[in-house]
């Protein structure tokens, strides 16, 4: 009769088996919902920075991303299957223990990581997957079977201590550089007077940069797979990439400044003086207008900022009214205006001060939010589902970014440029989200793609030295799965990533994406193992703290550390308790 008994785990599953062929199909479903929320989380570290500075629509940047992350992972992402992680791993698991192994860490880290975009949090696929995977190794092996500091690289540290350095040292420089980068670029272009037709004559040299950066990050994949480039040493590429930065500052002086110059009107104005707009009708009405309240008290409209400083001209007046309406809308908190605005009315000398809310309230045209009633139709299956679809559109590639009103007072506070100045930097902000959405492509996906690979290998050569190249089959899944899950909930992180941290307009955004460019480039010629989220965060700090400390959600940033720490811990938690479970149980053995 059948009994229950304990028996060795690689005496149980060592035999190679038909029946293990469930693992590599299930474990392509795995690999596609892993894709997804790859795609969910780490894509916008290419878009959100453009997204969140208005540079790109939600709907543009989910379009472009789709073309990059397939054609990078396809077309440069062919690399070799690691499965042993040896940078990690002093003893790997026996062969078909690592396969269920690695099965196991892509539905723990899947887990955590759609957890992740669903909290908000930037938690990063590769911080995901290492967790996981030291879980796995830890369960298998025990403490030992990891490679906690293998001294192998110029920082005399490596394994697990080496890759958390790295990810600390690597986010420091590139918030160095973009503060320095973007003060720079704020003291001597933004702020004088006459900026559009300063940062107008200094384009040549930042197109320059900017395609000498792009250039050096195609050349130096970690492995491309066209032979052309794979001949290219570090001399010829910097050459080759030093030329092309020469000739963009070319053609921008000869082609793009003229252009732009003739569109905006640069050299035909003098100083840089913005003009206020045009108030709407009903405003206008009120302007040229006296007003009498409620006790016969006549009274004209004044505003008096925090410094008690009155502006008397009718158009500075008028501006001031409408940013307050703003502002008292932002404060507005369950119906009630907050009476300690910034900016108040002043009546005439017999009357007190009112806030705009309350003036608002005793004006006619105030607004009031109403919905119309309107006859329900009858409509049909097919238009059910059809506005079905148009619905779920809405909620995901056409959602707008809406931010709470601690984030949209942040952003009130910063400082504004000259729009058309700003202007300038969009266009090279989309060129750098492109080639950081093409570089994802071609090693992030592939990396996110490496454990199923592996897995397959595994399950094909039943050895972990056969060294294949992973299947284009298996990018091309990856690029697809990393392009749907951008489109259905990357808006989350992009909303997070494009101004939840801090304000950001198109040279913040470009000062933060160039910067951040250049030290994954860096750390990749130097064999850094790094986080490009942790990377561009790092950034994006950087450049809040040229504008001021007080524009930067320190608390945000908090959250982000805690939940970097938790995902290690919860990943390596979660996978070591699968293995363990399913592995060390007890077996049913037939006699």
């Amino acid at each position: 009769m059948p009994s229950f008994a304990a028996s060795s785990p690689l005496a149980t599953v060592s035999n190679w088996s038909p029946e293990y062929r469930w693992i590599p199909v299930a474990g392509g479903f795995v690999n596609f919902v892993w894709s997804v929320a790859v795609g969910a989380n780490d894509v916008a570290i290419s878009f959100g920075t453009s997204v969140g500075s208005e540079a790109l629509t939600m709907l543009q940047a989910v379009m472009i991303a789709a073309v990059l992350e397939i054609s990078g992972a396809v077309f440069m992402g062919n690399q070799a299957v690691v499965t042993s992680q040896s940078s990690l791993l002093s003893r790997p698991p026996p062969e078909v223990l690592l396969m269920w192994g690695l099965f196991i860490a892509l539905i723990a880290a899947s887990i955590w990581l759609g957890l992740g975009t669903f909290w908000e949090l930037p938690v990063s696929s590769s911080l995901s997957m290492t967790g996981a995977i030291i879980g796995i190794c830890v369960a298998a092996g025990g403490v030992q079977s990891i490679h906690w500091n293998k001294p192998e690289s110029w920082l005399d540290v490596g394994g697990v201590l080496g890759i958390i350095i790295s990810w600390i040292i690597a986010p420091l420089v590139a918030g160095i550089s973009s503060f320095f980068l973007f003060g720079a670029t704020k003291m001597t272009l933004l702020r004088p007077i006459g900026s559009k037709l300063r940062t107008l004559r200094a384009m040549p040299l930042y197109y320059g940069v900017t395609v000498m950066v792009v250039m050096s990050s195609i050349l130096y994949e970690r492995s491309p797979p066209a032979r052309a480039l794979q001949t290219i040493d570090s001399t010829r590429g910097s050459l080759i990439a030093g030329i092309s930065g020469i000739v963009a500052s070319v053609v921008a002086y000869l082609i793009v400044v003229p252009l732009a110059s003739k569109r905006l009107g640069c050299f035909s104005e003098s100083p840089n003086i913005e003009m206020p707009q045009q108030p709407p009708p009903q405003l206008k009405e009120l302007k040229e207008s006296s007003m009498i309240d409620g006790e016969g008290c006549d009274f004209r409209l004044a505003i008096v900022d925090s410094s008690n400083s009155l502006r008397k001209t009718a158009d500075g007046v008028w501006t001031q009214f409408i940013e307050q309406h703003v502002l008292d809308t932002v404060y507005e908190e369950d119906g009630e205006g907050c009476d300690q605005s910034p900016i108040s009315i002043m009546r005439s000398p017999a009357c007190t001060p009112i806030t705009f809310t309350q003036l608002l309230k005793q004006t006619p045209n105030q607004l009031v939010s109403f919905k119309r009633l309107r006859h329900v139709h009858n409509i049909t299956p097919w238009q059910k589902m059809i506005l079905f679809f148009e619905n779920k559109i809405k909620a995901t590639i056409h959602h707008s970014i809406e931010y709470e009103q601690d984030t949209l007072v942040r952003h009130a506070m910063a400082e504004k440029f000259d729009n058309q100045a700003e202007e300038l930097f969009s266009f090279l902000l989309i060129l750098l989200s492109c080639a950081a959405s093409f570089s994802h492509g071609s090693n992030e996906v592939t990396t996110a793609m490496n454990p199923y690979a592996a897995l397959l290998q595994l399950y094909t050569y039943h050895s972990e030295e056969a060294k294949q190249a992973i299947p284009i089959s298996v990018l091309a899944l990856g690029g697809i799965g990393v392009s749907l899950g951008f489109a259905l909930w990357g808006w989350k992180i992009v909303r997070c990533i494009g101004g939840g941290i801090t304000y950001l307009s198109p040279s913040r955004g470009f000062s933060a994406q160039l910067c951040a460019l250049a030290t994954v480039l860096l750390a990749t010629k130097v064999e850094l193992p790094v986080s490009a989220l942790h990377i561009l965060l790092g950034s994006i700090i950087g450049v809040g703290l040229a504008d001021s400390m007080q524009n930067l959600n320190w608390m945000l940033l908090l959250v982000f550390l805690a939940a970097w720490v938790a995902t290690l811990l919860v990943t390596s938690a979660t996978a070591a308790g699968f293995y363990a479970f399913t592995i060390y149980s007890p077996s049913y053995v037939a006699w």
